[in-house]
């Protein structure tokens, strides 16, 4: 039994009688051409933990990483299982212009780097935002329809912060001078050939705008999944048809957790 990486994919080589043992890691395809198993990389350290298993140097350099990465990430669900439960205090000044709940998300969504707020209209969803950017502290791109750039984001960002912000439906060309935020819509995005590095943090408003996965919009802003320092998408209703419709939302944040 053997496991390497291969377009940033864990593949194992079993006989036929190890296939059972393979299969009780889950989340796996099985490649019929090249008769190999096919496992998201984040499945490394599930195969090593649990499998007698060669691997290359480099899956166990791999190994390490997300091994430490995952204990981290159990770390911050503790915190997020007691902030869900109101165990916290915010020391936080600038929020208190937030309501309980908005300091309840933020209080959430700042324990990681990409983060999903599924909130009602009218909750507050944009101030919440708002509080992120300050939070994080980079040149922010927030992607949302044109109807709500200037009547909500515009007028929001000018109530709530003192950020230098450019609606670049006006003229993409604004992209190479230094804002705070960038605000574009769906449309336009896709005219844009490649982001500034100095971009490190992506809002996606009414994400559920992504439900299809095969668009070139939804295309466009995967793009970005893996290199995107901060990511957060927000939504008052994330999936109106189907569970499907979530998938392109949950890889743009966290890649390969519903493959």
């Amino acid at each position: 039994m053997h496991v390497w990486i291969e377009d940033r994919k864990a593949v194992v080589s079993c006989t036929f009688s190890e296939k059972e043992i393979v299969k009780a890691v889950g989340n796996y395809k099985f490649n019929k051409k090249k008769k190999l198993w096919e496992f998201p990389l984040l499945s490394i350290v599930s195969i090593i933990d649990n499998l007698k298993i060669e691997a290359t140097q480099e899956v166990l350099d791999t190994y390490a990483i997300l091994n430490e990465q995952e204990k981290i990430r159990k770390g911050q669900i503790q915190k997020a299982e007691k902030i869900k439960a109101g165990k916290y205090t915010s020391q936080n000044k600038t929020w208190d212009v937030c309501f309980s709940h908005q300091k309840q998300a933020l209080a959430l969504a700042t324990l990681f780097d990409s983060y999903a707020l599924f909130m009602d209209t009218g909750t507050g969803k944009s101030l919440t935002a708002i509080k992120m950017i300050e939070h994080w502290r980079v040149p922010t791109m927030i992607i949302a329809p044109l109807s709500i750039i200037e009547s909500v984001w515009m007028a929001e960002i000018a109530k709530w912060s003192n950020f230098t912000v450019v609606n670049l439906w006006h003229n993409l060309k604004e992209l190479e001078r230094d804002y705070n935020v960038y605000l574009i819509n769906y449309e336009h995005f896709k005219k844009i050939k490649k982001l500034p590095s100095k971009i490190q943090f992506i809002i996606v408003d009414e994400s559920s705008r992504l439900k299809n996965y095969k668009s070139q919009t939804t295309k466009k802003i995967l793009e970005y999944k893996d290199i995107m320092k901060h990511k957060l998408i927000l939504s008052g209703k994330p999936a109106p048809n189907s569970l499907l419709e979530l998938w392109a939302q949950m890889e743009f944040i966290s890649p390969g957790l519903l493959d």
